[in-house]
């Protein structure tokens, strides 16, 4: 039977030689940083987001509603439902 004391440091141990090895970041798991998955998301939505402002572009009705808000990346309501994911 192995002892608490003992099984902390087997885990300590695989730890260090883990971290040892290159390739292997700890930071990634910490809060406030990015991980794989969540940069890829990041990316996707970019795109997406450029995308649709390049059909807005061509839109009549974005053009429209940026002329009367003067907000140059205002939307129609269709291509807005499209940004907010509502499609």
């Amino acid at each position: 039977m192995t002892s608490n004391r003992e099984k902390k440091r087997i885990v300590t141990k695989g730890v260090r030689d883990l971290v040892s090895r290159g390739g292997w970041d700890t930071r990634r798991f910490e809060s406030g940083t990015t991980g794989i998955v969540e940069s890829a998301r990041n990316e996707i939505r970019d795109a997406v987001v450029d995308a649709l402002y390049s059909q807005a572009g061509l839109c009549r009705d974005c053009l429209d509603a940026r002329q009367k808000t003067g907000d140059p990346t205002a939307l129609c309501d269709r291509h807005m439902n499209e940004a907010l994911g509502m499609t």
